[in-house]
């Protein structure tokens, strides 16, 4: 049963680390690593020995949460995401309206200046 259990956790580190948008070197530099650490803390040998006061910036960087769905699946869990109130919808809301002067006055410059920005 362990080995299974560690497959699945090995493979979803790999996932979370190769399975998005984001540079290996730039998840790296957010973990403050090299390229070379991250690949070698990834491998199969190694990913049982992630640090663990790494992964959720991990999961931030990438926006890829399957590790912790495999860990949640494993321990019997299912994960679903967070519920936002309606107050915090208004307030979001609000700092974006708040924002777009800020926003439209970037944008109307960098047009200004040929969109070299």
């Amino acid at each position: 049963m362990f080995h299974m259990e560690a497959d699945a956790l090995h493979e979803a580190l790999n996932r979370t680390v190769y399975g998005n948008a984001v540079a290996q070197k730039v998840i790296a530099a957010e973990l403050d690593l090299s390229p070379s650490e991250l690949s070698r803390m990834v491998s199969r040998e190694n990913s049982l020995r992630f640090p663990h006061e790494r992964l959720a910036r991990l999961m931030q960087v990438t926006r890829n949460y399957c590790y912790l769905e495999a860990l949640a699946g494993l321990a019997g869990f299912e994960l679903r995401p967070k519920e936002v109130s309606p107050t915090e919808l208004v307030n979001d809301l609000i700092q974006a309206i708040q924002n777009m002067p800020e926003k439209i006055g970037e944008a109307l410059e960098a047009i200004k200046d040929g969109g070299t920005r």
